[in-house]
């Protein structure tokens, strides 16, 4: 039996303020969710370019 792969969206923040760089971020609490499910929690980018290739690996998503 394999362990459903749930992608989950992040939120994301321009540079500057907390950080020179652009940046990703998640509250623990949402893949905390899907391990409790069950489910092997992975993070998904914003890169349209990617989003079928993704979308054929995972079996759920979160909309954060």
């Amino acid at each position: 039996m394999s362990i459903p792969l749930i992608g989950i969206t992040l939120d994301s923040e321009d540079p500057g303020g907390y950080s020179n760089q652009p940046w990703y971020a998640l509250r623990v609490n949402y893949s905390d969710a899907v391990v409790r499910a069950g489910g092997l929690p992975m993070m998904l980018p914003h890169r349209a370019d990617l989003a079928a290739q993704y979308g054929g690996l995972i079996d759920g998503l979160v909309v954060t």
